[in-house]
Order: structure tokens, then C-alpha cells, then sequence
């Protein structure tokens, strides 16, 4: 399977192939299962992605009248969770043009190695807190790095998704900051199952499943249906064991309230959360040796056997 190429800082390290024979469905997005295939299978794991859910851009006019007050120089900082939400607001005319000038600059303000990247695409140094997490972690960091470059910043945009929980604007608004949410693109699960994912997922020939969000967990259930049987033992092949694993705490959680035994909890990064993959016990026993029966008395034994 052909994946695109990872920036090389995101690889697990040369040569590890602890993940070596495991068969790991991704579910997610087209990009965020693409971006998590290629750690998957630096890790010697063969991944499968399963585009269960899909991001589609809101046309609205919030929308319109958000980006029209950035032009006009009404935000300070604009804040992005996700990269789905950035490659919405690129499209806007205009949009890059006011974020790349230095009058009355704007600030980007970003959660995650992911979003970062797609706002470094553009030619755009982002501010990143250092620490790990999701948005719930990330707060206080976020607050405190904005406070250092700009110690009374102006109004702050912060541009979501639908399904986003209010955890980030509530702490920034709790932080003293003036904010305001705006919704610039919905999840939706996807209308045709991916073909190669489904017969694999249907297969009982998994050993772990990887969850990217709380929408992907829904998305997986409601596309690929809940977790098959595990397919037969037999001497050369024992049984398989799903391990599930959720990228963080907020995903864990909703894999948990539908009813998954979630083994594997990230820190809200897929470098993160494959290290953690790579490092936990096996999802299924080693193969035992094969074993040699002697020949019938009535039998000579095989010729190679012979001296």
C-alpha cells in the first residue's frame, strides 16, 4: 500500500519494527489515517485506513462575517484546533494575504503537531504550546504562550468544528481573554464504506484498531459495523486479540460510552500514540514451534530423515 511521505521528526526511530506482523485499522479521516499509516508502517505494522468519517466546509454567514472582521483587522490572534479547520479558512479570499501581512498583525495560535504543519505549509510560524494533550491540557500552556508575545491581546477567533466540546473557549474566556467560536466545518460520516477496510475489518484478521477522534468512533461503528469475532485459532495462527487504542483521553471516553474496552490512551499526538502501540504487550500470543510426530512403526520415516 502507498502512503505519503511523513516529515522525517514524526518517524518512529530507524529500524523499529516492534509492531512487525500486527494489522492495525485506522479509523478517521482520509488525511489523519493517511498521516497515521506512515508511522504505522515505520513501525513494521501494516496499517489500514479507514476513512470512516469526513470533514465538509460550512457556508454560512458567521462564517463570512468572521473572516470579513479578520481582514478588517478586528482579531488579534486566531486560534485553530484542528487542520480541518485551517484548510477551510484558506480558501477564503483573502484569508492568507491578511494572516502574512504585518500591519495590524494577526497571530495564529495552534492545538497539535498536526495543525501546525498545515499552517507551516503556508509559509506561517504558528505559535505551538510545548506541552502534549488535547484541548483540555493545552489551556492553560495556549493562554500563557499568547500572554507572552502580547500581554493585552485584542479579540481572539478561534474557528472549529461542529462537534467541538466548549473546553477551549470557556478556558480562554476564563482566562480573561474576549473570544469568539465560530464554526467552520462539520464531520459527517462518509456514505460508502472503504472497500479494503471493511473486508479486512470483517475478516477478524485485526490485531489493533487506532481511534483519532470522538467522531471516528461513531464514524467506525456506524460504517464498519462494532468489532467482528476474532477468526478461528488454529496451531500455526492463535487467536487474535483487539486491542483498541484512542488517540486521548476525549476519544477514549467516547469509545468507552459505546460500549469498547479501550487499551491503549494517548496524549493526543499519532507519534505518541503509535510509541504507545509499540511499547504495550501483544495483541496476540506468539506462534508456538511446530510440532514433529513420530512415524507410524509401520512406516519408514521420511528420507530426510535418513542419515
Amino acid at each position: 500500500m502507498t502512503v505519503p511521505h511523513e516529515p522525517a521528526g514524526r518517524r518512529p526511530r530507524p529500524g523499529d519494527d516492534a509492531l512487525a506482523g500486527h494489522t492495525v485499522v485506522i479509523a478517521g479521516t482520509a488525511h489523519t489515517t493517511a498521516r497515521a499509516a506512515v508511522l504505522l508502517s515505520a513501525a513494521g505494522a501494516t496499517p489500514v485506513p479507514a476513512a470512516v468519517i469526513t470533514t465538509v466546509a460550512v457556508d454560512s454567514p458567521e462564517v463570512d462575517a468572521a473572516c470579513a472582521a479578520l481582514r478588517a483587522g478586528q482579531y488579534g490572534w486566531l486560534v485553530i484546533t484542528s487542520s480541518a479547520a485551517w484548510r477551510v479558512l484558506r480558501r477564503h479570499p483573502g484569508f492568507l494575504d491578511r494572516i502574512r501581512s504585518t500591519t495590524n498583525l494577526v497571530r495564529v495560535a495552534v492545538v497539535g503537531p498536526a495543525t501546525a504543519d498545515a499552517v507551516r505549509a503556508d509559509d506561517i510560524n504558528p505559535l505551538v504550546p510545548d506541552e502534549a494533550g488535547g484541548a483540555a491540557a493545552l489551556v492553560g500552556p495556549l493562554v500563557a504562550a499568547v500572554r507572552a508575545q502580547d500581554p493585552t491581546p485584542a479579540r481572539v477567533l478561534f474557528a472549529c468544528g461542529g462537534l467541538a466540546a466548549s473546553t477551549m473557549t470557556d478556558g480562554l474566556r476564563e482566562a480573561g481573554l474576549q473570544v469568539d467560536p465560530v464554526v467552520v466545518y462539520d464531520t459527517v460520516h462518509v456514505t460508502t464504506p472503504p472497500a479494503e477496510a471493511l473486508a479486512v475489518w470483517r475478516s477478524g484478521m485485526v490485531d489493533d484498531v487506532v481511534l483519532t477522534s470522538p467522531s471516528a468512533v461513531d464514524g467506525l461503528l456506524a460504517v464498519l459495523g462494532p468489532p467482528p469475532p476474532p477468526a478461528p485459532s488454529s496451531v500455526t495462527m492463535p487467536a487474535r486479540r483487539l486491542r483498541i487504542a484512542a488517540i486521548g483521553d476525549t476519544t477514549a471516553a467516547a469509545g468507552v460510552a459505546k460500549g469498547l474496552h479501550v487499551d491503549v490512551v494517548g496524549d493526543a499526538s499519532l507519534p505518541g500514540l503509535v510509541r504507545l502501540l509499540a511499547a504495550g504487550p501483544p495483541t496476540r500470543p506468539p506462534a508456538p514451534p511446530p510440532v514433529r510426530l513420530p512415524a507410524p512403526p509401520d512406516l519408514e520415516p521420511p528420507a530426510d530423515d535418513h542419515p
